[in-house]
């Protein structure tokens, strides 16, 4: 009941704005619903899913007096005939961990470059 409910109020707002935010607390549920209410979308990208892997880059930098610019690669969208190109600009590369297959060839070739190329 409180997920239909949820969902309807999400629609109504995805058809008025270009951007709808749903925050709340870890493990409440928000992809799920995100997940149900646009099953369309392949992947729905929540704003905090790398947040400890961003602040200790960050503060990593910090220590180091480094300026860190950090960039996300789909791994879904990384292939062997791509990843020079996609890869090339990035100093490090960093392959998070995830659940299920989804992207494994991706993260298998972005780990393939690091290591041949010495990144």
């Amino acid at each position: 009941m409180i997920e239909r409910e949820l969902k309807n109020k999400i629609m109504q707002l995805a058809d008025k704005y270009p951007v709808v935010t749903l925050t709340g607390p870890r493990q409440s549920g928000k992809s799920t619903l995100l997940k149900n209410s646009f099953p369309e979308y392949k992947y729905v990208s929540l704003e905090d899913a790398y947040l400890s892997v961003v602040e200790s880059i960050k503060h990593a930098g910090y220590a180091n007096k480094v300026d860190v610019k950090i960039g996300f690669v789909d791994s879904e969208l990384l292939e062997s005939k791509n990843a020079k190109t996609i890869l090339n600009n990035y100093d490090g590369i960093i392959v998070p961990g995830g659940f299920g297959n989804r992207g494994i060839e991706g993260k298998i070739q972005a780990i393939k470059y690091a290591r041949e190329n010495k990144v």
